[in-house]
């Protein structure tokens, strides 16, 4: 087994632990409380992990749901690939993991965005990736 995935193994044991850190991270909590987030049509909520857009559901896997409510928990702010792997699977980015760019490509297509052009989960070269509050009529 290579280190790098035993390490990420180790410390993903120890995140589903009971109040252990294994390591310091930004914190991105949300006050307790708020778990459903608006963006004009578009509805997504954490209790019940679903998101719609209009009376229309959109059937996510698990993890692609993960990624959009951390991008949607931090709308007009943007988010860097490690930072998303940071906080979605405990290791930082190395420059040739390309699954959160896979997932963001699903999200955009199940979410009806503009491959071409996306206006949703938008690309900035160089930086990340931003979810825009604006674009959901």
């Amino acid at each position: 087994m290579q280190p790098r995935l035993l390490l990420a193994r180790i410390r993903a044991l120890l995140r589903r632990s009971p109040g252990s850190s294994v390591y310091p991270t930004k914190e991105y909590a949300e006050p307790y409380g708020k778990t459903d987030l608006v963006f004009g049509q578009f509805r997504i909520s954490q209790s019940t992990r679903s998101t719609h857009l209009g009376n229309e559901a959109i059937d996510l896997t698990t993890a692609e749901f993960d990624l959009l409510w951390l991008l949607a928990r931090h709308a007009g702010s943007i988010l860097s690939r490690d930072d998303l792997l940071q906080q979605l699977r405990g290791i930082g980015f190395d420059g040739l993991d390309r699954s959160i760019d896979a997932r963001i490509s699903r999200l955009r297509r199940k979410l009806g965005d503009d491959p071409e052009n996306p206006t949703r989960i938008k690309t900035v070269r160089g930086k990340g990736y931003l979810f825009s509050k604006h674009d959901w009529q």
